[in-house]
């Protein structure tokens, strides 16, 4: 009997220390988890899904089916899924090398250094969005602009901030607007990073901005904008090879200007509720005979047009008349481009057959294309089921792709883009250079 109770409080004894042991490592494991939050804010927060997508790509449908039962059971009743908090993305500067080292802004080994590109980011949501394309995007020769909607989460602000300051060649707008959807003031948005960009001197040595302390000056020979919903589909290295060949040409969408209601009449963008009132008033003559075209809101421009859309007096009185039209984005950089006549030296060849396709990006509209993510604004928000699409197509960028929406798909795109990264080989180029020479006179190829 006593042999039993000496065993029973034995093993009593063993099982409250066992107990212990446990409740003390899962405490170890959050206050080390903690540590990480504090010291290497990232490395834990991007999460990463048990998916093979390479299966994804070659359009496997049992990897499909696995992939689409793990996104149903992460996707929130409200339809999206739960992306990091923006605060979680605030980096301590003490702590900026590991944060670059965790998340592989130095996987760089060769680069096109004789050859630096400029690139504006838009943001108004999602720290981890931002972040996450700007670690596919960054190069340590590029110059990269970030404009934060001004109304945006002060988390959101200070997160973008924080990443930008642990780069030379990262740096806010210097000055920023609250944005309304098809407003003047997102084209304002892209014009202004797109002037900083090229005063930067001034603006780092002269005005000595505090956005842009510490920063270094780039000579850039192209600038293209993004916006955090987009992803590339180009490596810099390819990008670069194909720009040397439009050899100061752009890359613009121009569409037959078929939505007069977006002018004739003036819209009045109201900042209390952030949408745009279309009013009775008639909109003047547009100035300078400028002939009106439409596109994309993107762009790859030449430096010298850069100037030319952010200095020149003609230019600035159409993007002053733009002020209250409806997606003046949508009808700058086309009209430009378009108006040889006032502005001829990027070489475009007038022809709308020609420039109505554009490689400047890749989007799926309703009806025309059939969206395996969802709809938003009639823009397909790409999904798993478009992976193997979306890697075979030839622009430079997609639009959308969302973490809230499918952050799956993107953690696919992601892994594709850093192994096109690693590439060693030559690229056939033969389908840029045929497009160019079409559609400019400078192509050199």
């Amino acid at each position: 009997m006593q042999k039993l109770i000496k065993l029973f409080l034995s093993t009593t004894c063993l099982m409250t220390i066992l107990i212990f042991i446990i409740i003390y490592l899962q405490n170890s494991e959050i206050i080390f988890k903690g540590f990480i939050k504090q010291n290497n804010n990232l490395s834990h927060n991007i999460k990463k899904y048990k998916v093979n997508c390479k299966a994804l790509f070659n359009y496997d449908l049992k990897e499909i089916s696995k992939a689409e039962e793990i996104l149903k059971q992460i996707t929130l009743t409200d339809g999206n899924v739960e992306t990091s908090s923006d605060s979680d993305f605030i980096v301590e500067k003490s702590q900026c090398e590991n944060f670059k080292k965790a998340r592989g802004y130095y996987r760089h080994e060769d680069v096109d250094i004789d050859f630096p590109l400029a690139v504006t980011i838009l943001a108004h949501e999602s720290a981890e969005q931002l972040e996450r394309i700007l670690r596919t995007l960054y190069q340590p020769q590029n110059i990269y602009c970030i404009h934060i909607d001004k109304k945006s989460d002060k988390n959101l602000h200070n997160s973008i901030k924080s990443i930008s300051d642990c780069f030379d060649n990262v740096f806010i707008a210097s000055k920023t607007y609250d944005i309304v959807y098809m407003g003047h003031s997102r084209l304002k948005a892209d014009v202004q990073c797109l002037k900083d960009l090229l005063m930067l001197d001034n603006l780092i040595n002269v005005v000595k901005h505090p956005n842009l302390f510490g920063k270094i000056v780039v000579d850039w020979k192209y600038a293209f904008n993004y916006v955090s919903s987009e992803f590339p589909l180009m490596t810099n290295r390819k990008l670069v090879q194909i720009l040397k060949m439009y050899n100061g040409s752009n890359e613009i969408q121009i569409l037959r200007d078929a939505h007069e209601y977006r002018h004739i009449n003036k819209w009045i963008e109201d900042f209390k509720d952030y949408k745009l009132i279309k009013t009775s008033e008639k909109n003047p003559p547009i100035p300078n005979s400028y002939l009106l075209a439409k596109g994309y809101c993107s762009y790859i421009i030449n430096k010298k047009f850069a100037e030319y859309a952010v200095f020149d007096e003609k230019a600035l009185s159409l993007f002053k008349w733009l002020e209250t039209t409806l997606a003046s984005d949508e009808y700058y950089w086309s009209t430009l481009q378009f108006n040889t006549q006032i502005y001829s030296e990027h070489g475009y060849i007038r022809d709308f057959n020609y420039s109505k396709y554009s490689l400047v990006r890749y989007s799926g509209w309703y009806p025309n294309y059939k969206c395996n993510g969802k709809l938003r604004h009639g823009m397909c928000v790409f999904g798993i089921r478009d992976l193997a699409n979306l890697i075979s197509r030839n622009e430079f960028l997609i639009n959308k792709l969302l973490l809230n929406v499918d952050p799956i798909a993107y953690q696919c795109m992601e892994e594709w883009f850093d192994e096109k990264e690693k590439e060693k080989s030559s690229f056939n180029l033969d389908i840029y250079c045929d497009y160019i020479k079409l559609r400019s006179n400078l192509a050199t190829c």
